[in-house]
This record gives C-alpha cells, structure tokens and sequence, in this order.
C-alpha cells in the first residue's frame, strides 16, 4: 500500500512538473494579455505592439466586451485617430493597418452581430490611393473564425510565441519605450516621434515610392465597383449613420498625384463617396495641416495630434487648435463648387 502511495506521488509530482511550465506561460499571457481577450490593465502591459491588428481588435469584440456605440473603421491611418476625442460618443476604433474598404462589410456585420443590435454610427475612412484594382484585400474570415472559436484564447495563450509577446510587451511597458506604433489598453494608437531631418526624408522616401509605383499608369486603375460595393454596405446597414472621411496627406504628396495624372480619378473617387453616403468630411486637399511637415510621420501617415483634430472636426467638439480651413463637408449640393474653388487655390501646382 505504501508503495503504490509513493508511487501515485510520484506520479503526480511529475505530472505536475510537466504542465507547471505550461500554467506559468499560460499566466503571463493572461496578465500581459497580447491578443486583448480581457479588458484589464496592470503596469505589464500598459504598451502593447500592434502585432495581429484585426486580430486583437476583433478579439476585444468578441471577448473582452467591450461596449460602444459608433465604429471608427479604416486603415493604418486611421488608427492614429483616437476613439476617446469624439466627445461625448462612445466610440470602438477597429481601424487596421492596409484595411481596404472592400473589408469593412464583414467586419461592420460581425460587430453588429455580437452587439445584437445596428451600430449607431459609423466613421468610415477613405484612403485615395486604396481605390486602386492592384490594392491588395487581407481575407476577414480567418479572423473572425478565431473569435468564433471558445478555445481560441486557451490555445493561443498556452502558445510559446504568444510568450515571447508577452515580454516584449511587458518590456516596453517597464522601460517606457513604445514600438513603432502602441496601444494603449484603451485601443488608442501612436506612433513614434521623429526628429525633423528624418521625418522628411520619409516624407520623400513614400512620394517617391507613390511617384514610381502606386499612382504610375501602368500600376493604378481606378476600381469602377469601389461605388456599387459602398452602397451595398451602406444599404445593409439601413439604421446606421454613416460619416464618410477622406484621409490627409502632405502637400509633396498630393502635388505628386495631380503630376500623375491622377485627379479625374480623384474626382470620381469624392463624388462616388458622396453619392452613396450624402456627404463626406474632406480632408485630403492641401491646406495649413498638409503643408506642416510637423503633423507627419511620412508622406501619408500622420501623428496622433493630426488624428486627434480629424475627431474633433467630424463630431464638433471644440478646439482652439483646429484650423478654419482644415475640413471642407462636401454634399451632393455644393461639391461642384468645392471642387472649382480647391482648383482655383490650391490644385495647380505652384510655380
């Protein structure tokens, strides 16, 4: 009897040295929680790297629940807009880097789905260059498969890669050094800052790259479904408001799209969005903000100060800070002459 009491404590000695390696990392990966299936918040995780967006972003959905009611959706650069600036909204900001619009239907659906209820409100974001045929889609269905899935976050967090997220994430929360672009634990992205020199050569470097690639003729087409596909979604969500807006770039930027040939499609693109959406807060267009190089992180991707004053223009919240001629609302009624008057001032490049 003795021995088989000694032998059961054997074994579950080794048992238990087996699987205490697995209930350490298991744990970590609950406090530092990298793929956002909690909502709390400790001085481990106070930064976290945007490793798997969608991912996260959809995790905090379907697990965390969080609760809102208007959605913020876009690309990278929408993520530097932060949901906490729209006032007195209750704003989710699902916004992930290279989101194209031709993704934002089944994530509105599904968000919808697990609120049981229509959004209120959407801010839906619209980069220019995405309307090109060549731009590339990343598929949602894998990601929302994940959140489907109740064993997901068990099997995720008993994971050793998961692990060496959680230290990274937890070292950057200790050290106070953010990555390239952090959250916070109130999904609210920035980016790092750079100094003047660098910003610049950035700021050339994309231009460059949108000169040579993105807006060439051989490289861009203007995708002729973009309008059908907005008012489907539209359509599918009859009880939502919906705030279209145009995403900034510096002026280099802009200038090299009009040299590319590119403002017919430009056209095209403002009034496909006003026509499915009634309006559009504009804010693609050179004025004081897109000729500061210091609201910029590159050509095209701006810093959390930028963000902040698009949120505070679309919900109407005070800002000393915020320019009269940053943000023009075009409608079915007055863009014809918006577009005349952007012409006239600020289209033709300066001599």
């Amino acid at each position: 009897m003795i021995r088989k009491k000694n032998a059961a404590a054997f074994a579950g000695g080794i048992l238990f040295i087996i699987i205490l390696p697995f209930i350490v990392m298991f744990s970590i990966n609950v406090i530092v929680d990298p793929l956002w299936f909690f909502n709390h918040e400790n001085r481990m995780n106070e930064v976290q790297e945007d490793f798997d967006e969608r991912q996260q972003k959809i995790n905090r959905v379907a697990f965390a629940g969080e609760e809102f009611d208007a959605l913020l959706i876009g690309s990278s650069r929408v993520t530097y807009i932060s949901q906490q600036e729209f006032g007195d909204e209750n704003v989710f900001n699902m916004a992930s880097g290279h989101m194209s619009h031709k993704e934002y239907a089944p994530y509105l659906e599904y968000v919808e789905e697990k609120r049981g209820k229509p959004l209120e409100k959407v801010y839906i974001g619209f980069d220019f260059f995405a309307t090109s045929e060549n731009k590339g889609v990343t598929d949602p269905d894998p990601f929302i498969q994940n959140a489907e899935d109740r064993l997901y976050p068990l099997k995720a967090y008993l994971s050793r890669d998961m692990l060496e997220q959680s230290f990274k994430n937890a070292e950057a929360s200790l050290t106070e050094e953010p990555f390239h672009r952090s959250y916070d634990r109130n999904n609210v992205g920035t980016t790092e800052k750079l100094e003047p020199q660098e910003t610049q050569e950035r700021i050339e470097e994309k231009d460059a790259d949108f000169e040579e690639v993105t807006y060439d003729e051989n490289t861009y087409t203007y995708d002729e479904t973009f309008k059908e596909e907005m008012q489907q979604l539209q359509e599918a969500h009859p009880e939502t408001e919906f705030i279209a807006f145009t995403t900034p770039v510096t002026e280099e930027l802009f200038r090299t799209m009009q040299q590319e040939g590119r403002e017919k499609d430009y056209e095209t693109w403002l009034r496909d969005i006003t026509d499915v959406f009634g309006g559009v807060e504009h804010f693609m267009y050179v004025n004081s903000i897109t000729k500061n190089p210091n609201y910029f992180y590159d050509a095209h991707h701006y810093y959390q100060t930028l963000g902040d004053l698009m949120a505070h223009r679309m919900a109407g919240v005070e800002d000393e800070e915020l320019p009269e001629d940053f943000g023009i609302h075009l409608t079915k009624d007055n863009i014809d002459e918006e577009l005349r008057s952007l012409k006239q001032n600020d289209w033709e490049p300066e001599e």
